[in-house]
């Protein structure tokens, strides 16, 4: 997900049962939270787990249809990371930003239950790595981590003595409450106003620990300002061993037939075996488990040339409709290696477009979270990677959510309607490296 960042030494809290995704000791980072402890035995009964599942499912759909429109061959995305990331602000949000987040997100449960269910799911799944294997492989290892970033004087936390900027508003008490019980995050303290470069340098390299150092760069320059008031980071990380390998011994280099209808030569490992199987007039699914049967990868291949309707008519009850008819068969798999890590994606467009628009704008109501806040979000980013071998998988998804202040009537205006001057300078050394005046914009000399 995505990360904002630095100051002194701190301690930090994170998506682990250990609290190991968030900021360590180590990273430099001075970090605030609420003093109670993550809820590591969460309330959330099976229908509510369903529930949460269902929502996620939907919304992937829902994403993954929008995402495809963009024209891009190759789409790796965490939809976990992103209703994740998401979650973290609806927490924080009210009124009609609240109504457009829970219904774009699917997000079933109101929120005294949707938290606690994301809490027991990151539980579950991180406990993946405990599961029995045979044959001395190791049990898939998912890692997850959230954080919040924040000035000091919005985290409530200088300790300075000096008096907050009135230009930035306290987080609540509860909220701060809610990120340490039910996802064991706390707040690190950024210097977005001074040092807003240092401050996204540090993000993206809390990103890339957390992510095998595959995802490095997912803030680009310019995406912390000095206008920034939050961060909201969230990572996702899976290792694992196929339950049964396939063979190196195997691969052969066949043919593949891209999108455009060209064909390409890729290593095609194989392999006949008991699997998970589903078919339908348009698809067949197979479903590949990781060492321990915990976690799986379901490879679905629409029929020859039905691609684009198996998309367009994608649904999470499609989805989850496709699990359950999966049963076990023998089933001989030819499956390219594949490694894919498509370019960091803006996601703030796609979800306006889902049917959440007003958290990006000036009516947006976050004031669950710093009750006078007059904040927005500002930009939301994602980037993900897969790479399938012979061995197994490995996955990582970094989601980050943006906050700044709502414009509102600025101290002062200057409207350039009239010949005016200007001047390109060196701020460091004072050097002017350019200067000019303008008197007709529509001339070029």
């Amino acid at each position: 997900a995505l990360a904002t960042l630095l100051l002194a030494a701190g301690c930090g809290g994170g998506g682990g049962g250990s609290d190991s995704g968030g900021p360590d000791p180590g990273d430099g980072i001075a970090f605030a939270r609420s003093d109670l402890p993550r809820e590591l035995s969460p309330s959330a009964s099976a229908s509510e787990m369903s529930s949460l599942a269902e929502g996620n499912a939907s919304f992937a759909a829902d994403l993954y249809r929008n995402i495809r429109s963009s024209g891009s061959s190759n789409i790796v995305l965490s939809p976990l990371s992103i209703s994740r990331t998401m979650a973290l602000l609806y927490a924080g949000a009210g009124g009609r930003t609240r109504y457009e987040m829970a219904e774009a997100l699917h997000f079933i449960l109101p929120g005294h239950l949707l938290h606690p269910a994301f809490n027991a799911l990151a539980l579950a799944l991180e406990a993946r790595r405990n599961a029995p294997v045979d044959d001395g492989l190791s049990p898939p290892r998912i890692d997850l981590a959230d954080a919040l970033w924040a000035p000091k004087t919005l985290a409530g936390a200088d300790g300075s003595g000096a008096e907050a900027d009135p230009a930035d508003t306290a987080l609540a008490d509860d909220y701060l409450d809610l990120l340490a019980t039910h996802y064991g995050a706390g707040v690190g303290l950024a210097d977005f106003a001074g040092a807003p470069e240092a401050a996204r340098a540090a993000i993206n390299e809390w990103i890339a620990d957390r992510t095998g150092g595959r995802i490095t760069d997912l803030l680009p320059a310019g995406s912390i300002t000095p206008l920034t008031r939050l961060a909201l980071t969230q990572t996702l990380h899976l290792t694992g061993h196929w339950e049964t390998p396939f063979s190196p011994e195997a691969t052969r280099t066949e043919s593949f037939t891209t999108l455009s209808g060209a064909t390409v030569s890729v290593a095609m490992m194989t392999r006949k075996d008991l699997y998970p199987y589903a078919s339908g007039p348009d698809y067949q699914a197979v479903e590949i488990p990781l060492a321990g049967n915990q976690v799986s990868m379901v490879v679905a291949l629409p029929a020859d040339g039905r691609l684009a309707a198996f998309e367009s008519g994608l649904t999470g009850d499609g989805i989850q409709s496709m699990f359950s008819n999966l049963y076990a068969t023998f089933v001989r798999i030819h499956l390219p290696r594949f490694d894919l890590a498509p370019a960091a994606l803006s996601l703030s467009g796609t979800l306006s477009a889902m049917g959440m628009p007003t958290a990006f704008s000036d009516a947006a109501d976050f004031s669950a979270m710093a009750p006078a806040g007059n904040l927005r979000v500002s930009e939301t980013r994602h980037q993900a990677f897969m790479a399938v071998d012979e061995d197994g998988v490995t996955a990582g998804a970094a989601t980050g959510a943006i906050v700044g202040p709502i414009s509102g009537e600025p101290a002062a205006t200057v409207r350039a309607d009239r010949p005016f001057l200007f001047f390109i300078r060196d701020i460091p050394t004072g050097a002017i490296l350019f200067m000019g005046r303008v008197t007709d914009p529509t001339a070029s000399g």
